[in-house]
């Protein structure tokens, strides 16, 4: 069986300046530019962001004592972090992501399991300063009714509203 999703041997891959040049006008800038690796002051505020619960990674730090780390700490990791960003390659470390398999109910069977990876806690600390970064940008451009990842727009939240709206229709009566 040949995948789906193949692009037929004769067709070119995609041409950016092409999309560009035809949907170019409907593209919005959303303002998210390379700074450089994360800083110090980043990695520490991320650090504290972190739930003190959360597993260790294969690199056997674990949030919580990555979160009483000094500000020193961090100056020293931005060589690692630097590193990263110029070479385009993370350490060896950061590509071993363990995965368990989590029981859904009683987990009887394989589809009662769901997988669940921990990534190296430096390598999650670094993707969460990116994600901080871009989310003033991704703010701007995600639309408003969009839930989950977002700050004030978290799955839960889009719930407790949806709840509040079939007990206001209960309430009076409507269907």
């Amino acid at each position: 069986m040949k995948p789906v999703f193949q692009r037929h041997i004769d067709q070119p891959p995609p041409d950016w300046n092409k999309c560009q040049e035809r949907y170019g006008a409907y593209i919005t800038p959303i303002g998210i530019s390379d700074v450089g690796p994360p800083t110090a002051k980043e990695l520490h505020a991320q650090a504290r962001r972190f739930w003190s619960g959360s597993a260790s990674g294969p690199d056997g730090w674990a949030p919580a004592e990555l979160k009483v780390l000094p500000l020193s700490a961090w100056e020293d990791r931005c060589f690692v972090e630097t590193t990263i960003h110029i070479t385009e390659e993370y350490p060896d470390v950061y590509k071993e992501a363990p995965m368990t398999m989590l029981r859904k109910g009683e987990g009887r069977t394989p589809i009662d399991h769901r997988g669940i990876t921990i990534f190296v806690a430096s390598y999650r600390q670094s993707s969460g300063v990116l994600w901080h970064r871009f989310m003033p940008a991704l703010l701007k451009w995600v639309h408003p009714d969009a839930s989950g990842g977002l700050p004030k727009r978290e799955c839960l939240e889009a719930a407790f509203d949806a709840q509040a709206d079939i007990e206001e229709a209960l309430l009076k009566a409507k269907e």
